[in-house]
Formats: structure tokens, sequence, C-alpha cells
């Protein structure tokens, strides 16, 4: 090591080309870089998905999920597996184990899905594939008319232009119904003319088709014979014939039956801005360029808004783009703040030739932070661009440290590169040990588990590169320009002497602060050691238990408002439009209502809400409101969603109300899982639950996922119906195809496949008399009545039924009122208290954590193992460069009180703590033995110099008592834009900068005071007990 400073130092050629490298390579990084609002995350999930028409949620998990789980169940990775039983539809999801390979799993789950042979008739084919969330650039919204199928296609037409746009990967429409033929048939005329639904189908299928009949071969070339038929839109079924007379007349399809080209049935409505719409998500790819594609979309819909038929038009919505430049440019702006506060500060401490050095450093270390983003496709976003300004203050510490030992050198005469190479050879363990600890506990940052660790992923990942740039910088770059540091003169201009002036001002005071302060505390300390640690010891305990306690509110993501208001009602499955459609007028006019109000403007006279988008969409309405940005409006996202909440008012007969303006979205505060084999004993475990969390102060909105149970018509066969040659299945069939439809056939059409559905008309399956009127068809050819046959009797039924690891499961949803109740400690208490007396009470029955409480504790757990190994490594790496096993622990001793200064700055901010806030416990972790290493190192070389160690301990605190405190004051001051800063874009990162800053600043005064005295008393007795010193001897 002392040989490469040395040789850089006296060749300042190849310093000065390995700066330039990492600039220039940084450079050019910058340029070709990807760029996206949130880091793209890929959840190891695979998703089997299997349609079943007209099933109930029963039938869908006895015939779909049951079945997919067993022929997946020995499938190797498989960490859970997660089923979904819904209205005609049966979803499984797999989740892996953390970094298997995800196609690999796609692949095997397909070959066990594929290989089963016993699904039913009705279902369709299964879609197995990985479940990406994909990078969302902008959405185009295409709105206006009446027309539902006309808004359709010209979605579908301006999706296959934006799908060929450059930067654009995927264009999804949303907003739109499958179209359907219908052919509606009422009983009557079936009885009149002696037909069945599946009759009809049939006929329909063989004469409606586009077959190939083989090919006519002779010498002069073959002739490809091919038969065109297939019918397409309603009018071309008309002339189907269904029935030919014996005196040669036709009965055609359009004689029996009304036939129209129509959507599936289903609630379902999109509106923008009051007019009927659909939408466009377009997404990137693996290079995303969020900022480019965005604005060729945005003039893609500029050019065409007058292109379009008359009564349409395009506009943008949730432009990604937007808010990323305004991220980027804030981010920017606190990224300067803060550089200009620690050059400043520097200024006032160090020579300006010092401080300007000791800045570059920040220049060389970011640039080759980006060239290493670019390399493993690291892209630039809010996170990322947060995480160099979380490390500003950072970066330069090691850079303060030589920078300052090389000026000490300087004051005791020592000057041009014997100052530099005493000065970085000296001090070169302890900084090169102090960044290498800091790097081992960001790395387990880098495996955390879950969606919500992956989107602080590169919070890691740019601090261990700009980090070990840093380092190259400070042992390599820095000593070299510093060897030509010559003897500082007299200043010549009213500037450099005022600086002058200033920096002697504050060396004087810092000179007083030690010997009238910090010196005197220091003799107190060493004094009174026992009386010190004690002390010190005392306050830690007092921190961790005011956060055992409950004190500080425990959650897994923070609370961050956002640019838009989203509410949402959710209904039991199977309401009535017309109620459903009720609801969504009385949300939308609670939002015009509030629109309407004085103060509802921003700076410039606008509208706040500058846009509204309503879905309805079987059981759920949501509106979203779009919200002009934070900085343009006196009044606060969360003033305005109180208002729209209130402005909404009781919303009546739905399950579940709720509006949010939270980045992450509607989730609960608290999720419960019951799981089970017996759902009676599982709906009534689930109602104990219920009743157990409304007892608790502060609970608000409790559900559970089985409270939309509905009724259901339940078909039994009459005991002689056997006589009579019929079986269930037969009954099963005619009663599907009458109520949801004998699927004719598929027709290829514009870029769908549209069914051709035959069934009742909506008038005649709308009650169970329609039921009691059906003739159901006897093997015979005679036909009966449906109640002669069958029996039709009112069940309770389920919307959803959920299954985890192959057992029912029902959650338990509740809300809480923020600073009226913790959730994590009720979930806490109702485990703890409420596990055993359930499975006492409801045999079979277990009680377990759902959600995102089960990803918060997979989280914590493999936070504090990671966290484990990285200080144990921290300490093996130690022990061995210090040659004792004890001298690691006064360094490692910082880390908790580190711990215990985050706590405190949440206190005192009023934040909560969230998984931010535990990723700034982690990196405090690696900062606050920096400044403990710079210290023990020292008194060692000091006692190796012949020191006495009483006397070593004093010199060591005195001479690092400014690097100490200038690498501090840096770290603090240069987060401290990003803790003022107003804007929301912030404010999911806050909680990172809130542990790092007051972390340290509380570390600080341990390694100044504490430290000392517990490394006099713990040396005092391996001393007494006759053990020597045998430090190893520090390089210089």
């Amino acid at each position: 090591m002392r040989g490469l400073i040395t040789w850089f130092i006296k060749n300042p050629v190849a310093s000065n080309l390995l700066m330039i490298i990492i600039l220039v390579g940084g450079l050019v990084s910058t340029a070709n870089i990807d760029n996206e609002f949130f880091p793209d995350i890929q959840p190891n999930i695979v998703q089997v998905i299997v349609p079943y028409p007209g099933a109930g949620p029963l039938e869908v998990e006895e015939q779909i999920c049951m079945k997919v789980e067993e022929a997946i169940s020995d499938v190797e990775g498989i960490d859970e597996v997660r089923s979904s039983a819904a209205q005609g539809v049966g979803i499984v999801t797999i989740e892996t184990v953390e970094d298997w390979d995800v196609q690999r799993m796609v692949s095997d789950v397909k070959t066990r899905v594929d290989a089963i042979s016993t699904f039913p008739l009705d279902a369709e084919r299964p879609i197995v594939s990985d479940l990406t969330f994909g990078s969302e650039v902008i959405r185009v919204v295409v709105y206006g008319g009446e027309d539902e199928q006309a808004i359709k296609n010209l979605a579908l037409d301006i999706k296959d232009e934006i799908y060929h746009l450059p930067g654009v990967n995927r264009v999804e429409v949303e907003g739109t119904r499958d179209s359907q033929v219908l052919v509606e048939i009422p009983e009557h005329t079936l009885r009149a003319y002696d037909l069945s639904f599946d009759q009809v189908a049939t006929a329909i299928r063989q004469n409606s088709l586009n077959l190939p009949a083989g090919q006519m071969r002779n010498p002069s070339g073959d002739i490809q014979i091919q038969i065109y038929g297939q019918d397409y839109v309603a009018s071309d079924f008309e002339n189907i014939v269904i029935l030919e007379n014996r005196d040669g007349g036709q009965v055609t399809l359009g004689q029996l039956a009304t036939i129209r080209d129509d959507f599936e049935e289903k609630n379902f409505l999109v509106e923008y801005n009051g007019k009927i719409a659909a939408q466009l998500r377009v997404m990137v790819g693996d290079s995303p360029d969020t900022i480019g594609t965005a604005e060729v979309i945005r003039d893609f819909v500029e050019q065409h808004r007058t292109t379009l038929p008359a009564g349409f038009q395009l506009d943008v919505w949730n432009d990604r783009s937007v808010y990323l430049k305004d991220r980027l440019s804030i981010l920017a702006t606190n990224s300067l703040q803060g550089l200009a506060l620690v050059f400043i500060l520097l200024l006032l401490f160090l020579r300006p030739k010092l401080a300007l050095w000791v800045s570059a450093g920040i220049a060389v270390a970011y640039l080759g932070a980006l060239s290493v983003m670019y390399l493993f496709g690291v892209s630039i976003n809010v996170v990322s661009t947060f995480a160099f300004l979380l490390i500003l203050g950072i970066v330069v510490d090691d850079a303060i440290v030589v920078s300052e030992n090389i000026y000490s050198m300087h004051e005791r005469g020592i000057g041009g590169a014997n100052a530099a190479i005493r000065g970085v050879t000296m001090i070169a363990k302890p900084v090169v040990l102090a960044v290498i600890t800091t790097l081992l506990v960001f790395i387990p940052m880098l495996s955390l588990p879950g969606n919500t660790a992956q989107l602080f992923a590169p919070i890691p990942a740019v601090a261990i590169a700009a980090l070990t740039f840093s380092l190259i910088e400070a042992l390599l770059i820095l000593p070299s320009h510093l060897s030509h540091l010559s003897e500082e003169r007299a200043p010549t201009n009213k500037l450099s002497r005022a600086l002058l002036t200033l920096r002697q001002g504050f060396n004087k005071g810092l000179n007083r602060f030690s010997f009238n302060v910090y010196q005197p505390l220091l003799e107190h300390s060493l004094r009174h050691k026992a009386a010190t640690m004690a002390l010190f010891l005392t306050v830690l305990m007092i921190c961790l238990s005011v956060f055992a306690g409950g004190w500080l509110s425990l959650r897994f993501t923070p609370s961050v408002e956002t640019e838009t208001i989203v509410a949402q009602a959710k209904f039991q499955e199977g309401a009535g439009f017309a109620h459903v459609l009720a609801v969504k007028r009385q949300m939308t006019e609670g939002l015009e209502a509030i629109r309407d109000e004085s103060d509802m403007v921003g700076h410039q006279g606008q509208p706040v809400i500058s846009s509204d988008f309503v879905t309805v969409d079987g059981n759920a309405v949501t509106l979203e409101a779009s919200l002009i940005k934070n900085g343009d409006r006196k009044i606060t996202t969360a003033e305005i969603q109180r208002r729209l909440k209130d402005a909404i008012g009781e919303v009546r007969g739905v399950e579940t109300f709720n509006v949010s303006s939270s980045l992450f979205g509607l989730d609960k505060d608290i999720s419960l899982r019951l799981s089970g084999p017996d759902l009676k004993k599982l709906e009534a475990a689930a109602e104990y639950l219920k009743q157990v969390l409304a007892g608790y102060a502060g609970i608000t909105d409790i559900s559970d996922s089985l409270s939309s149970a509905r009724q259901e018509i339940r078909i039994e066969l009459k005991p002689y119906a056997e006589n009579l040659g019929l079986e269930l299945q037969d009954v099963a069939r005619q009663i599907r195809h009458a109520f949801y439809g004998a699927e004719a056939q598929r027709i290829p059409r514009l870029r769908e496949d549209v069914r051709v559905m035959v069934r009742y008309p909506a008038d005649q399956r709308a009650n169970v008399q329609d039921l009691n009127n059906m003739r159901i068809h006897l093997p015979n050819g005679d036909s009966a009545p449906f109640s002669a046959v069958a029996t039709a009797e009112f069940v309770p039924g389920y919307t959803t039924i959920s299954r985890t690891n192959r057992e029912r499961v029902i959650s338990v949803y509740a809300n809480t009122i923020p600073g009226k109740a913790d959730p994590n400690e009720i979930i806490q208490t109702v485990v703890r208290e409420q596990s055993a007396t359930i499975k006492e009470r409801f045999p079979g029955v277990s009680l377990g954590l759902e959600g995102r409480q089960e990803e918060q504790g997979k989280f914590f757990t493999t936070l504090l193992v990671g966290t484990g190994f990285a200080l144990f490594a921290i300490y093996a790496l130690i022990a061995i460069e210090f040659r004792s096993y004890l001298q690691p622990l006064y360094i490692l001793s910082a880390v908790p009180f580190g711990v215990a200064g985050s706590i405190i700055g949440h206190l005192i901010v009023g934040m909560d703590f969230s998984i931010p806030s535990s990723l700034g416990v982690l990196a405090t972790a690696g900062v606050v033995v920096n400044a403990n290493l710079v210290l023990i190192d020292y008194i060692n070389y000091l006692r190796d110099e012949g020191m006495e160690m009483t006397e070593a301990v004093k010199q060591a605190a005195r001479e690092r008592l400014r690097p100490i405190l200038l690498t501090t004051i840096t770290t603090f001051f240069g987060l401290m834009p990003i803790l003022i800063e107003p804007s929301p874009s912030a404010a999911a990162l806050k909680p990172v900068v809130v542990s790092l800053s007051f972390g340290v600043l509380f570390a600080t005064t341990i390694t100044l005071l504490m430290v000392p005295a517990m490394y006099l008393a713990f040396e005092g007795v391996k001393a007494r007990l006759g053990f020597k010193f045998k430090a190893e001897v520090s390089v210089g």
C-alpha cells in the first residue's frame, strides 16, 4: 500500500490521468444511462390464470385451483403458493425463494399445468407467466362521444401507431370490454320450434367457418381449394339456416333470435373528465428512457388531436416524466445546496486549496459511481438520485481525514511530497478500514427481500460504487495534488484576507472549544470512566425502551403523499348496476363540490384538480383525481383528501370505502390471516377476530376477504329424474347455456377474438321464475319443466375463496387512525393473545400475518441477519488488523449509539419508523465506526511511539477532534437540504436522512467522550492482568 501511494504521489501524471479517466467515463455514462421514475421492480412471482366462464368460486376452487396446486406441489424452488377462486376465474400465484430463476419456474410450472387433463370442458386454456410490473411512462386517454365501440376501435388504432414509436416497448389498452356477438332466443321460441341452445350453437359452428379443402394437383400447377363462409358481424349470422321443413321451407337464425354486436355483460364504465373514455398505458423496456419516450408520446398526442373523428379527444395522464424531471430538479438543487454547505464548512477550517481539492473528490466519486451504474444497468431515478445526496457528506470523510493529516504535517514544518507521503501513509490503514467497514454494512441492503426493499436497492448500489471511488481518490489522486501545496502566504486581495480571517477565527474558536469545553469534559470522563460509560448506557437503554415500548410508531412504509388522490368503493359481488352508478355519482359530485371551492386554485389561478378519471369495473368504483404540483398550490394534498372524503359523505351499501393519497396505495394498516380446511369455522373465526379488533381504540374500516358473501342458487336433481335418462351434467349444461350462454364459436375480428354466445334474452335471465319456466330436454327427444326434474335452493355463496399453501384462508383487514393507534403494536398483541384462543375455539384454524405485515416480518428478519453478518465481518477485519480481540469492540461501540441517535431523530421530527429508517440505521452503523477507527488507530500509534497510555488517549482525542468534527458536520449539514425539503418527492426518503444524520451526530459524542474512557478502562484492566500492549505499529 505504501509503495503504491508513494508512486502516485511522485508521478502526478499518473494520478491526473486516473482522475481524467474516471471523470470522462462518468460523463459518457451520464449521457447514455437509463432514466425512469422508480426502479424497475421484478417480483419473483409466477401466475397461473385459468378462466372458467360462468363457474362460481366453489366450483373454481375444486376444479381449477386445487388441481393446479396438486400438480405443482413438488416443483423445486417454491416458497409460497396462493390461490384465488373467483367468479369465472381461478388464479394461482407462486412465489419463488429468493434469487430463484423465475423463467425456470415459469417453464416448470407450465409443464405441470399443461399435463393436467381433468380440467372442466368449459375451462379455457391456462395462462402461465411471470408477474412483471413493467415501467410505465405515460398514459394516453381517448375520450368523448357516446359509442363504446367507437372509443374502443379508436384506442386500438392509436395503440398500433404508438407501439411503433421510438422507445416504446409495450402498449396496453385499458377501459374497454371484450366484444361479443349475442344471439338471444326466448324460451317460447325454443318451445315453438322444439330447439335447444346446443342445437342452435352447433348450427352456427357448422355454417359459419372458413375451411381449407385441400388442393387440386395438375401438371400446370396446384390450385388451393378454400371455403370462405365465416360470419364476422351480427347481420352476417341472420341468414344461417337452423331448420328445414319437408316442403323446402327454411327457418333462419334471424327469424328465431335477436342478434347484435355487443360487449360482455358486467358492471363497467370508464370516464375521463366526465366523458366516456379508454386509456393506453405506454411501457418502456429493459433500457428505459422515461423522459425521452414521454416527449415522443406528447408530440404524438399533439399531432393527432386535430386528426381525430368529430367529438373525440386525446390527452395524456399520469406522465411520470413530469414528476421525474421535477424530482431530479429538486434533488439536484438540494445536492448543490449540500455541496455548497460542505465546501463552506471546509473553508472555515481548511485552506481554500485543501477545501477545493476535497470537494473535487465528490465529483470523482459521483462520476465514477455513474460509470458503474451504467455498466450494471442501474438507472437514474428518484431513489438513485437521492442516494447521491445521501452520501454527499460521507464520500468526503476519507478525503477530509487525509487532507487534514497532510495539512497537519505542514503545520509541523514538513512540506512538499514528504508531507503528502507521511500524512497519507500514517492514516491509510484506518481510512481503508473505515471505507471497507462502511461497504460491508451497505452490502446486505442489496439482497433484502420484498418488492418494497427492491425500491430502495439503488441506495446501497450507488453508495458502494461512490465510496469505492472516493477511497481511490483520497489515496491515489488527492495526495498527489496536495504534494504541491506550498507554504501559505499572506493574502493579497480582500476576499482572500476575509477568508483567512474567518478561518483563523473558526480555528481559534475550535481551539477554545477544545481547551475550554472538550478537554475538561474529556478529563472528567477519564477520571470517572465507570460513571461515563454508565451514563451513556443509560441513555442507550432509555432510547431502546422508548422504541420497544411503542412510543415510536413502527410502519412498514412511510406515510408519503402524492399528487393523485384515489377514492375507492367496493361492493358485494353481483351488486346492482343502478346502485353502483348511484355511488359513482355520489363520488363525482363530491369531487365537483370541492373543485368549485374558492381556495382550490393554484398560485397562477389554475384549478388545483387538473383532471379526474373514474373507473367502474365489476364490484369497484375508483375515482382518481390528479392535482397540480405541490409547489404550485397553497392547499396540501392531505387537506384536499380530507375535504373530498367529507364532500362524498357516508357511502351506503358498500363493503369498504377508502380515500388515499399515499404513494403506497390503499393497502390496509392491519392484515391478519386465518387458515384452515373448514370455511364455516374460518368464517366464525373471522367474525370473532373482527370483534377483537373493534375493541381497540383508533381502529377503523374493519373487513374481511369473505365479507362479500352473496346468495347462490344450488341445483339438485329430483330422485326420479334419473328414470328419465337425465344426469346432473345434462341439466347443468342446459342451464349454463340458457343463463351464461353456449359459446358457438370465436371469430377473429380486428385485434381480438370475439365470442358468439347463444342464450336467453336479458329479461329472461333476471329472476328464479325464469329458471322455473325453463324446459329441460330429455334424452328421448321430449322435454320437461325444470321444476319437474330438479330443485332450486337459495344458499349462501362466496365471491372469492382464497387459499395459501393448499389451505383455505380468510384475511381480516383494518385501518388505524394516525396518532391514535399503532398498527404493529396491535398486531403483535392480537397474535400473542389470540392465537391460542382461536385454536381452542375453532379447531383446525390458525392465526398468522398477511400481506404487508408478512413482508415486514421477512424484511426485518433478513435485515437483522444481514446486519449481524456485516458486524461480525467488521469485527473480524478490525481484530485481524489491530491484532486484538477487545479493541474492535471499542470501535463497534458507536453502532448501538448510532441506533439511539436515529430513534432520537425520529422523535424530534415526529416521524414514524419504517423501512427507509432501517436502511438509514444500517448506513449509520457503517459510518459511525469511522471516527472510532481513526481515534483508536492514532492512540495505538502514539503508544507504539512510547507514550504513556493515558497521555496517548488525551493527545489522540485532542488531535483528532478537528477531523472527527469535520466529518460529522459535513455529513450532517450535507443532508440538511433534503431534510427540510417540503416537496413530497423527498418524503419517502426522509426517514433515511433522519436516521443517518442524527445517528452520526449522537455517535460522535460517544467517540469523543465514551470511547476514550472505555479504552482507558479496559486496556487498564488488561495491563493489571499482565497483558502487554501488542498493537500493530501503524505505518508511518
